[in-house]
This record gives C-alpha cells, sequence and structure tokens, in this order.
C-alpha cells in the first residue's frame, strides 16, 4: 500500500492509485476523442467505414484510430473502467509491453474482422449502406478480449450465488455478449458494437 502512499503535509497522505503511463495515455486519448465525436467529418476520418477500408480507398489508419473514438458518454465510461482495471488485473501479470501488444492486435484484428464481417453482410444483402454508413468505433472488440482475458489468468473467484446458480468470472464475456445485444435494443449503442464484441 506505500507506493499509493504521498504525503501532502505533516500528518496527512493522500492515497493515489498509480497507473502505468499506457493506461493513462490511452484514458487521455479517449476522451479527447470523444470531443472529437461531435465533428462528423473527424467521425469519419477516425471511425473504420468498411466501404473505405477497401480498394480503392485505403483508409488503412482507421485500423489503428477507430478504437479511441466513442460516440456516447457511457461508452467513455466503460472504456475508462476497462482500461483501468486491466492496469490493475492484467498488467502487473504480463507488463506493460505486453499490454501495448495485446491493445494493438486486439483493436487491430477487430477491425479488419469487422470490416470483412460487413463487405460479406454486403454480398449477401447488396445493401450499400452496410458498406458506407457503418462506422466500426469504439473499444467494444477490447472490452471482449479483456473479459476472456481475465477468465483464462484469473482463478475462478465466485463473484455472486443466483437461485440458478454461480456466477463466476467464467461467466463474464458471454454475459456482456448477451448484454451487449440488450443494449443494442434499447437503442444505447450501435449495431456495431455487438459485431465488434461478438468477432
Amino acid at each position: 500500500m506505500n507506493r499509493y502512499k504521498y504525503q501532502v503535509n505533516d500528518n496527512r497522505y493522500v492515497y493515489i492509485p498509480i497507473f502505468s503511463i499506457g493506461v493513462k495515455l490511452v484514458c487521455l486519448v479517449v476522451v479527447i476523442s470523444y470531443g472529437l465525436s461531435y465533428s462528423e467529418s473527424a467521425v469519419r476520418a477516425l471511425s473504420m467505414t468498411p466501404g473505405y477500408f477497401w480498394p480503392p480507398h485505403f483508409y488503412l489508419w482507421t485500423a489503428f484510430t477507430h478504437c479511441f473514438l466513442e460516440i456516447h458518454w457511457w461508452e467513455v465510461v466503460v472504456d475508462i473502467v476497462t482500461i483501468v482495471l486491466v492496469g490493475k488485473l492484467l498488467e502487473p501479470l504480463w507488463g506493460a509491453l505486453e499490454m501495448v501488444t495485446f491493445f494493438a492486435v486486439v483493436n487491430v484484428g477487430t477491425a479488419i474482422v469487422c470490416a470483412v464481417f460487413y463487405y460479406f453482410l454486403y454480398m449477401v444483402s447488396y445493401n450499400t449502406e452496410l458498406l458506407f454508413e457503418v462506422h466500426i468505433h469504439g473499444l467494444a472488440g477490447y472490452l471482449a478480449g479483456v473479459a476472456v482475458a481475465v477468465k483464462q489468468a484469473m482463478p475462478d473467484h465466485i463473484l455472486h450465488r443466483t437461485p440458478f446458480g454461480k456466477f463466476t468470472n467464467r461467466n463474464i464475456p458471454l454475459s456482456v455478449f448477451g448484454l451487449s445485444f440488450i443494449l443494442w435494443a434499447v437503442g444505447l449503442v450501435e449495431g456495431s458494437y455487438c459485431t465488434m464484441f461478438g468477432r
């Protein structure tokens, strides 16, 4: 606990959790990008649009920038809580470099898989809105990756006992996936959020 303890005055101490520079940087960029979400041109430039990801446009940078852009403030809160929990739960086990690698691989992989998914949906339906009106953005894919990583890295803990059985950390990925569909059904998140989580 001493690494969180800082002396302010003679007898007063403040407890400040220390996070790595990576956690702080990602949180800061997510908050700044949320401010950019009020600009339609910034949303088009930073979010991954499946029709612009492939030739002839090749907006390849969106595979790296889509994860930082959130449209709704509650998604920003979920992203920051997720990043902080990763900093507390997984970063001590894996190290900072592995966490950055995990962040990059999961988010770029999510962008590519979602682009292919929407391209195949277009080939089946011939609906051009799937290519040019869908904007993939946010850390939903990372949230799914973190849920699976916590399930695999942490021991099996009972989080809550219900009349139907025990709810453990092994149940978190499927529960959050189901919750994303409920949030989509009531209109709190876009359909791409479920696609990113389920990839």
